[in-house]
């Protein structure tokens, strides 16, 4: 894994994208739970 885009929070991202198994379908952004989250949310097909 590279580390473009270090210290701009975290996500969450489906391990199956991370994976290159399937491609984003939805992104939203929430509400953060934490100081570290940055509220986005990548979801698969």
């Amino acid at each position: 894994m590279n580390k473009t885009g270090m210290g701009l929070g975290a996500s969450i991202v489906s391990n199956n994208i991370l994976k290159n198994k399937a491609n984003i379908k939805w992104i939203f952004r929430e509400d953060s739970v934490d100081e570290l989250d940055n509220g986005w949310r990548f979801f698969p097909k």
